[in-house]
């Protein structure tokens, strides 16, 4: 196997702890794993897959790796291929949209998988979505990322669980408590093309509509934002 990790997931891994039991959902080829594993990062990596190609091409990619006792590839959807005694410490999700992500966190809620210590998300859309979840279930945000890699911007949310609602305001949860002070480039740059993405959907919906009247506010609230940036 001579795939190198990708700049987003050598993010991703580098919020694992030491010697944490992870699981990688949507685990693809099983790069994040093998990386994972041979950086000392995790102990053991339980990967799901939902497709049945990439996940055949894991087992192939971990076996050449060696690494067969610390990482187990498992057919399933989302969270269900896990059971609540595996004593997982950290959830990985990457390249998924948001709505996405909070629907696998509310089945792992529910089947008694969450809360672990850590989850690191990398939601491909609704971002704001992930961060107004992960308030909600008592987990704070300790660190956010974002960078650009080939033609997507990615952000990536690294939050662990405490039990109860940290204060968060409107523009922690829209923007992200950590992205939206640091002026990064980057940042400003995907905010803007968001700007000009809903500045086209706004002309293309009819007016004095709910989804209008939603698309405005955002709109309004996302230009706001760059405005008192480069007003500073």
């Amino acid at each position: 196997m001579n795939q190198e990790l990708s700049q987003r997931l050598k993010e991703v891994a580098q919020f694992v702890p030491s010697d944490s039991i992870v699981a990688d959902i949507g685990t693809d080829h099983a790069y994040l794993p093998i990386y994972l594993v041979k950086a000392c990062h995790a102990k053991k990596v339980i990967g799901s897959e939902v497709a049945e190609g990439p996940l055949e091409n894991g087992r192939k990619n971990v076996k050449q790796s060696g690494l067969q006792n610390q990482i187990e590839l498992r057919y399933g959807d989302g969270v269900s291929t896990l059971s609540p005694d595996e004593s997982v410490d950290v959830i990985t999700i990457a390249g998924m949209g948001g709505k996405t992500i909070t629907a696998i966190l509310a089945t792992g809620l529910e089947q008694n998988i969450l809360p672990v210590s850590r989850l690191i998300l990398q939601p491909n859309t609704d971002e704001w979505l992930v961060r107004f979840w992960l308030w909600q279930h008592g987990y704070e945000i300790k660190e956010e990322r974002i960078l650009t890699e080939r033609r997507g911007t990615y952000e990536i949310i690294v939050a662990d669980y405490v039990g109860y609602q940290v204060s968060m305001n409107r523009e922690d949860i829209l923007f992200g408590p950590f992205l939206r002070l640091d002026r990064s480039e980057a940042y400003l740059t995907k905010y803007q093309q968001e700007c000009d993405n809903l500045r086209r959907v706004i002309q293309k919906i009819p007016s004095n509509t709910a989804r209008a009247r939603y698309v405005a506010l955002h709109l309004n609230e996302m230009e706001a934002m760059l405005d008192e940036y480069e007003s500073k």
